[in-house]
């Protein structure tokens, strides 16, 4: 009885096919981290645009009551975001306001929104 020595070209096709199985789950996998990696990185970048306007809102004096909103392309550097802003009268008049700031992106399917009270000493 003979030992066969050579791979025949079944086992050449059974071994291409389990790596091209394996290849495309492995594709797979990085594209889904790379959409991932996306949708955190304009969560990260909605966060610190609305921490800004909270923060430029929140350094006057005492910010004007009412509501602005800026449009898509109005930010700089931040063409796919939009911010919408509310400050009003919050328990005692004059003194206390509330600033509710709100970043729209993804032509407003996604938005993240931020409060904070402002005191007037």
């Amino acid at each position: 009885m003979a030992i066969r020595k050579s791979i025949g070209l079944i086992e050449v096709s059974v071994a291409i096919v389990i790596l091209a199985i394996v290849t495309a789950g492995m594709l797979n996998i990085f594209s889904q981290g790379s959409s991932y990696i996306e949708k955190t990185h304009l969560k990260t970048s909605a966060l610190n645009l609305g921490r800004q306007k909270i923060e430029e809102l929140a350094g006057l004096a005492l910010p004007l009551v009412g509501t602005t909103s800026e449009s898509y392309g109005d930010i700089v550097d931040f063409p796919g975001f939009r911010q919408s802003w509310s400050v009003s009268e919050h328990i005692y008049p004059g003194q206390l306001r509330e600033i509710i700031v709100t970043v729209f992106w993804a032509n407003d399917n996604e938005q993240q929104s931020f409060t904070t009270l402002t005191a007037n000493y």
